[in-house]
């Protein structure tokens, strides 16, 4: 529940800085992209 409450603040913060809104969506973006690559190395490593 805090974290979406956090992720709308900052959603709304990255509306009025576009090019900081740019820069935590392209952060988040690549973060949901490596989650996936890292639990197929875990799993390849176990």
């Amino acid at each position: 529940m805090i974290t979406s409450i956090l992720s709308l603040i900052s959603a709304a913060i990255g509306l009025g800085l576009s090019s900081f809104g740019a820069y935590s969506l392209g952060v988040r973006v690549n973060l949901l992209d490596a989650i996936p690559a890292i639990d197929q190395l875990a799993h390849s490593l176990i």
